[in-house]
């Protein structure tokens, strides 16, 4: 299952960040265009102007929320996973707990800011920007709560790798996420 959710979580990864791309391109053309009518529409910027084409769109965002939610879900199922094995030198993410919470305060958004895990994050970590429950990015790089989606990648990537040895030093191989299925 740890092998399972790792490779899941890192699928998911990509689809996230393949959303996030998407609407940060077009967010950028978004507020290149309100600067452009915010400044009167100046002629020297026309050209900029008619090369910012795209367009947010109300899908872009649910589907950012949407990918951001089953991101969690997939690492939460593969935190749960570690949890339930030895803890001999298995690699953790810097701070496996936000991943918890952030997953909960998902998973029950409809109790709105009474949610046991918003209260623990909250407490947790009173200073945490952008405030609880947020992913947020720059140019660069895309953040869970203070921890990089690159941290965690390598993380995910450590786990299946040391899953993977282990189970095939103990003589149980666990085939690679590539591997093809034997013909009938």
């Amino acid at each position: 299952m740890t092998a399972m959710w790792a490779d899941t979580a890192l699928h998911q990864m990509v689809r996230f960040e393949e959303a996030m791309d998407t609407y940060a391109a077009a967010r950028v053309d978004y507020e290149f265009r309100a600067a452009f009518h915010e400044r009167g529409d100046p002629p020297e910027w026309a050209s900029e102007y008619a090369a910012a084409s795209q367009y947010l769109t109300q899908h872009q965002l649910w589907n950012v929320g949407a990918e951001r939610y089953f991101l969690l879900h997939a690492l939460a199922q593969l935190r749960k996973c570690l949890l339930r094995l030895p803890s001999d030198g298995l690699p953790r993410v810097r701070e496996d707990k936000i991943l918890r919470l952030l997953r909960d305060i998902d998973e029950h958004w409809e109790q709105g800011d009474e949610t046991r895990s918003l209260t623990e994050l909250r407490e947790w970590k009173p200073d945490l920007e952008p405030g609880p429950g947020r992913f947020w990015f720059n140019n660069n790089h895309v953040w869970v709560g203070d921890t990089s989606l690159t941290e965690i990648y390598e993380w995910i990537e450590d786990v299946g790798r040391s899953v993977r040895e282990r189970a095939g030093a103990g003589g149980s191989p666990i085939p690679a996420p590539e591997d093809k299925l034997p013909d009938r």
